[in-house]
């Protein structure tokens, strides 16, 4: 499942919008908003969850090319730990430039935890940059899964 969401995350990226700038507009510390997260509800093992989120970050150093370095962070809310992702560079390595844009993340497979035929759920997610800085953490509003 992990290599299915990092071919999402890439296949997603490519098609995002980015801007860059030589002064640094924005803070060293990558910036996100949440634009949306949809569909509202999913069957369980079925249906994904796409989250389009806003980007800026002063230094342009969003991504890795190794991709054994995860830096997209995703909390399903009953849960206590977050998963990791990669995300390949948004820039080249060595260009230090401001940059904002879009990116789409899918997150597949989501399963009820107990017996019931229906769960909710909501999520937090943060992107780390290649020199070790989180972005803000964002809260997603809840998503319904119901039995397949």
């Amino acid at each position: 499942m992990g290599r299915y969401l990092l071919l999402c995350i890439a296949l997603s990226f490519a098609g995002s919008c980015t801007t860059v700038s030589e002064d640094p507009a924005y803070d060293f510390t990558p910036r996100i908003e949440l634009l949306s997260l949809r569909p509202d509800t999913v069957k369980e093992f079925r249906d994904s969850v796409f989250f389009k989120v806003y980007y800026e970050d002063g230094d342009g150093d969003l991504g890795f090319s190794n991709f054994d370095s995860n830096s997209v962070y995703i909390r399903d809310l009953r849960f206590t730990r977050f998963d990791e992702y990669y995300l390949g560079p948004i820039t080249p390595e060595g260009i230090n430039e401001s940059i904002n844009g879009e990116i789409d993340f899918i997150l597949p497979g989501l399963f009820l935890l107990g017996n019931s035929e229906e769960e909710r759920t909501s999520f937090e997610l943060m992107i780390k940059d290649r020199a070790g800085n989180f972005s803000n953490l964002v809260s997603t509003g809840e998503v319904l899964i119901v039995k397949n």
